[in-house]
């Protein structure tokens, strides 16, 4: 497996772990509804992440990638809501069904070089979804000063670890050189 897919497997699963310990921390400070929004949305981006990715491994067979996204879409969504209840973790695991089904689809039909794009795109969503977590959970709260480079520090965390997937994405596709050609 190239070292790009290797790059989104583990974002995917430090994505989970990470919603796992913030719904952990917070499940007693946020709402029924702001939690059913957090598991929902963490778990689709996760979901078409996870498709995307097995749509382009598994490249001419719907089927296969359809089954292993899924699955794997719906034990994400479980994880995602697991802590914060029993109607989130339902609702996560719809969504990452979801998720999983369509992101297998959209790997299906892009290019490696269009699917490594929409992998790193993909990848920020799921900052992003996750980001949604302390803005909901700061909605009830006051806002500090402090909190404003709280943002700031992790978009700058995220940009490098995004640059680091955008360097290994540009291998992606290229066949590695031998001295011999073929005619």
């Amino acid at each position: 497996m190239d070292g790009f897919f290797l790059y989104i497997l583990f974002s995917i699963c430090m994505f989970i772990v990470l919603v796992l310990v913030f719904s952990k921390k917070e499940q007693g400070r946020m709402g029924s509804m702001q939690r059913m929004v957090l598991a929902m949305g963490s778990a689709m981006s996760i979901g078409l992440t996870i498709g995307v990715l097995a749509g382009v491994i598994f490249k001419g067979s719907l089927f296969e990638s359809t089954i292993i996204s899924v699955l794997l879409g719906v034990t994400a969504g479980i994880l995602c809501g697991a802590f914060f209840g029993l109607l989130p973790a339902v609702e996560g695991a719809m969504s990452g069904l979801m998720g999983g089904m369509m992101g297998a689809m959209l790997g299906e039909m892009l290019s490696l070089t269009e699917a490594a794009t929409m992998l790193m795109v993909l990848l920020l969503l799921c900052s992003c979804s996750i980001m949604l977590g302390f803005a909901i959970r700061s909605e009830k709260e006051k806002v500090k000063v402090t909190w404003i480079w709280k943002p700031i520090v992790v978009l700058l965390l995220l940009g490098g670890y995004m640059v680091v997937g955008i360097h290994l994405s540009e291998d992606v596709g290229k066949q590695p050189s031998s001295g011999e050609h073929h005619h």
